[in-house]
């Protein structure tokens, strides 16, 4: 939501409002510049804070603005934020310490990223633009987790010295030191029986519209995810019912049999919701081809969204046609959880079969998970991994299904409607008029794309194996990786496939660069 280079002998000085960023001494803190997105620096003799949000559908305050308070003041309006309905990022600091406290709400739609020095702190929603030029310090636990397909949502990232600011939580700056404080855990919840004379689909179809309308979205510049899946299916037929027919929809169409049923889907659900479709065979934009943002080193990170050669050519279409708020269903799996006593045995996953004896030390305490914070931590996952995108384009992502509120309501129900999305599949049987959802839905999967993009750039693809910068810092036993390289791809189980997933991803992320552990 915001970038920031803040040194801390400028703390004491004045703080100006110009160009909709705000200035004190050689320091900037620069919000990011959308039409709904607001923010205010709040100065006080003692205590001084810049506040971005999003903007309310009634808020016809400034885009930017600078308030002088006293210091109560100040702290009244830090409070208030933990009440406030959609996304937040606040930087606060003491004019006569030496210290940067960074916080933002659960949502984490947008994280930002920071790097501290001994003089400064410097943050962004780009993390690329805070990579030291000439050098990769590698961090061995997050690379060696990354690689066994284990990697925790935290604030560590896979370059030493870079942290993320994960949702609901804070990092405190000071000279030489970045101090990350998770959230505690919320309570859990206890399923109950649905109240007499109430309708779960109802409650769950406007609490979606509501926190929609609650945004100043316009239908001429909101597009809508559509996969042929569950939850982009509601929120764009939603998302239609709201605002009206004519919204933008795209999604990546597959081929097959999963891509005729998909299809099906898709077209039930614009013609359900009249969008105006973009359909892209996801064929065309597999995965490692010579167009792929993966083939320029340090361009996609490890922890980004997992095929950017599909979603980055459809998102950049909507950035051209003049979208700038885009509706996802993401978090859509994360509402139904199920609770120990109603899971049935797991296999083991055997994704880490590359990682040599010292990877295999760092692992210990993997999955052990980020306090609940009242949304499930994949969802927040799945937002940082497209976030970075979204904005390069000037697109803001609005995601409803990662409501607290929201949460609180479908964790509560009873198993029958958790289990298999059942809510879900009868929301979308009243939405269309068509039970396909609850009696003929196999939901899609990326996997044979996936093993297109490898069957189509193997000589790229063993060649980047072979020269393993995972390998040489001692991560990955290098023949068993270019074995499994060299295979063919329908030869590969989804623990094999996913293995070598991880692996070309990390190499694409630093080929060619002198990374180092740390």
């Amino acid at each position: 939501m915001l970038k920031a280079s803040i040194r801390y002998d400028d703390l004491k000085a004045p703080v100006e409002l110009l160009d909709g960023g705000f200035l004190f001494g050689d320091s900037r803190i620069e919000p990011f510049g959308h039409r709904l997105l607001r923010s205010e620096a709040l100065i006080g003799p003692g205590r001084r804070a810049v506040i971005v949000r999003e903007r309310l559908a009634d808020d016809q305050r400034p885009a930017a603005e600078a308030r002088r308070l006293d210091d109560a003041g100040v702290e009244a309006a830090l409070a208030a934020l933990e009440a406030y309905p959609l996304d937040w990022l606040s930087v606060v600091w003491d004019p006569a310490g030496r210290a940067v406290r960074f916080a933002c709400s659960h949502w984490g739609l947008a994280p930002i990223y920071l790097r501290g020095d001994s003089d400064q702190v410097t943050a962004s929603w780009s993390p690329s633009e805070l990579l030291v030029p000439g050098e990769l310090p590698v961090d061995a636990v997050a690379a060696s987790r990354f690689l066994a397909g284990s990697a925790c949502y935290g604030a560590e990232t896979m370059v030493a010295g870079l942290r993320r600011l994960t949702a609901a939580s804070t990092i405190a700056a000071e000279p030489g030191r970045l101090a990350v404080r998770y959230p505690p855990s919320s309570p859990g919840v206890t399923p109950a029986d649905v109240a007499a004379g109430e309708d779960p689909v109802t409650l769950l179809l406007d609490a979606t519209a509501a926190l929609m309308e609650l945004r100043p979205l316009r239908p001429d510049r909101t597009a809508v995810e559509i996969s042929g899946g569950m939850d982009s299916a509601i929120t764009s037929l939603v998302a239609a019912r709201a605002f009206g027919p004519g919204l933008l929809s795209y999604g990546a169409v597959f081929e097959g049999d999963m891509g005729r049923d998909q299809v099906a889907r898709r077209n039930l659900i614009v013609g359900t919701g009249g969008m105006a479709d973009l359909a892209v065979p996801a064929a065309r934009l597999a995965p490692y081809g010579v167009t792929s943002p993966r083939r320029t080193p340090l361009t996609v990170w490890p922890h980004d969204e997992n095929y950017p050669e599909i979603f980055e050519p459809m998102i950049a279409f909507c950035a051209g046609a003049g979208i700038d708020a885009l509706i996802t269903g993401s978090g859509g799996d994360e509402l139904y959880p199920l609770y120990p006593h109603e899971r049935g045995g797991a296999a083991p996953s055997d994704r880490g079969s590359l990682l040599t004896e010292r990877a295999r030390a760092l692992l210990p305490g993997t999955g052990d998970g980020y306090p609940f914070a009242g949304v499930l931590e994949s969802a927040w996952v799945a937002a940082a991994a497209r976030s970075e995108r979204l904005l390069r384009h000037g697109i803001w992502p609005v995601y409803p299904f990662h409501s607290r509120l929201l949460t609180q309501f479908t964790f509560r129900l009873p198993a029958q409607l958790r289990h298999d999305r059942r809510l879900h599949r009868m929301s979308l049987t009243r939405l269309t008029g068509d039970a396909c959802f609850e009696t003929d839905y196999v939901k899609e999967t990326f996997g044979p794309t996936l093993n297109i993009g490898l069957a189509r750039n193997r000589e790229f693809i063993q060649a980047l194996v072979a020269d393993a910068r995972s390998t040489a810092l001692g991560l990955v036993d290098g023949p068993a990786a270019e074995a499994l390289a060299a295979r063919a791809p329908d030869s590969l189980n989804a623990d094999e496939r996913d293995t070598l997933f991880f692996l070309i991803n990390f190499e694409t992320f630093v080929r060619g660069q002198p990374a180092r552990l740390a």
